[in-house]
């Protein structure tokens, strides 16, 4: 994941969340989460880890992370943090 501006981040995790969120509610609360942090300029990492992870609780989507997942996770993490 290249580290080069919060636009960027934002639109990877829009199309990843897009793909991960099966729940048209919790897609469209990640979408304002993500609306948030656009209009702030920033990444507000630890809001929306919770609620994806709310997501995957509510919904038993305990599926196992791939590398790639832990990987972006990480990075995310790191930097945003």
């Amino acid at each position: 994941m290249n580290r080069r501006s919060w636009q960027q981040d934002l639109d990877y995790l829009e199309a990843w969340f897009t793909q991960m969120i099966s729940d048209p509610q919790s897609l469209a609360a990640m979408r304002a989460l993500l609306q948030g942090s656009r209009a702030h300029q920033t990444v507000t990492i630890r809001a929306i880890d919770r609620h994806f992870m709310h997501y995957r609780q509510t919904f038993r989507d305990f599926s196992a992370p791939s590398e790639s997942e832990q990987k972006m996770w990480q990075e995310l993490l790191n930097y945003w943090q």
